[in-house]
C-alpha cells in the first residue's frame, strides 16, 4: 500500500482489524523481515518515505573577482562555470540551466543521506513478491515528472497489478488523467501513445491569442 504519511497508520491499524498482518515500512531492516512475515500480509508504505531519493545542487564553481560598493573595491566570490570559467550571474534557478557559451551543466545531482525505500524494494525482494499494488489518493500520482509519480510508476512496473483507490479521480482536464491511466492500464499507451492523442478523442484543446 502506498498512501499519504498521515494514513500509514490507518492502513495498518483497519488491515489488523480485518485479521491479515501489517507491516509499516521505515527502514531497510523492515524489508529484510517481510519474507518471514506471516500472511496475508500487507506492506503500508508512505509516499514521501517511498520516493526519497537524491537532491540537486548547484554545479558552478566560484571566482575571486573585485566589486565596487559605496565607493570603494571589495573582493567578492563570483558563480562562473566549471568549464569555461564564464561567470553565470545570479546563481541558476532550474536544474535544465546551462552555460550559455559551452552548454556545461549547472547543476549536479546531490548523494542522498538515505535510499528511497521504494528503490531498496525492488533491489532487495524478487519481482513478483507481492501481488498487487495499492495505490491510495491516486490522483496524486499523476504528474509526468514528479518524483511520486515516477515512483509509482516503477512500482506498478515490478508489482505488475495496480488498484486505485482516489475520490477524486481528475480535476476536469483529460490531460490531469492521462499519466496515470498510462502507468496503471495495460495497452493504453498503444492506444494513446502521446497526452494529445488522449486529449483529442477526451478532452478539448484550448487555444489563447
Amino acid at each position: 500500500v502506498l498512501c499519504p504519511p498521515h494514513l500509514v497508520e490507518r492502513w495498518a491499524r483497519e488491515v489488523r482489524e480485518e485479521g491479515a498482518h501489517a507491516v509499516i515500512l521505515r527502514e531497510r531492516q523492515d524489508l529484510e523481515a517481510l519474507p518471514h512475515a506471516p500472511r496475508p500480509l500487507f506492506a503500508v508504505l508512505s509516499r514521501e518515505r517511498a520516493k526519497l531519493g537524491p537532491g540537486w545542487e548547484p554545479a558552478v564553481a566560484y571566482r575571486s573577482a573585485l566589486k565596487r560598493e559605496e565607493g570603494r573595491k571589495v573582493r567578492v566570490e563570483v558563480p562562473v562555470c566549471p568549464r569555461c570559467g564564464r561567470p553565470v550571474g545570479p546563481l541558476p534557478k532550474t536544474r535544465r540551466t546551462a552555460c550559455p557559451k559551452c552548454r556545461e551543466p549547472l547543476w549536479q545531482v546531490r548523494p542522498p543521506r538515505r535510499e528511497a525505500m521504494a528503490h531498496a524494494m525492488r533491489r532487495l525482494l524478487p519481482k513478483g513478491f507481492f501481488r498487487a499494488l495499492i495505490l491510495d489518493e491516486a490522483h496524486e500520482y499523476k504528474g509526468a515528472d514528479s518524483a511520486q509519480g515516477l515512483t509509482a510508476a516503477g512500482l506498478i512496473s515490478w508489482t505488475g497489478k495496480v488498484l486505485l483507490l482516489t475520490g477524486t479521480l481528475f480535476g476536469g482536464y483529460a490531460s490531469s488523467i492521462y499519466h496515470l491511466l498510462a502507468r496503471a492500464v495495460p495497452g493504453f499507451r498503444e492506444e494513446f501513445p502521446t497526452e494529445a492523442s488522449f486529449v483529442a478523442r477526451y478532452g478539448l484543446f484550448k487555444r489563447v491569442r
